[in-house]
């Protein structure tokens, strides 16, 4: 599949379209994961200004804390 942008979660809707059975915690992870990668990384993710002016130390230091994911692919 080619790249079509920094979204895992779309990324993995592309997989469940082509047939791929994916768990609904697999997808939370992945909506999770693009709410706190995108904004930061990428400067035009916000409508004006720029990703540090909306990202401080304490914002950092509550999303940095890891989360644990178990059966994240459904096995049928």
């Amino acid at each position: 599949m080619p790249a079509t942008g920094h979204s895992v979660f779309k990324f993995l809707a592309e997989l469940e379209n082509k047939g791929m059975e994916l768990s609904e915690s697999l997808r939370e992870a992945a909506r999770e994961l693009d709410r706190r990668y995108i904004p930061p990384r990428y400067p035009d993710a916000f409508p004006a200004g720029s990703p540090f002016e909306f990202y401080d130390g304490a914002t950092g230091k509550k999303r940095s804390t890891p989360r644990k994911r178990s059966s994240l692919l459904s096995r049928r």
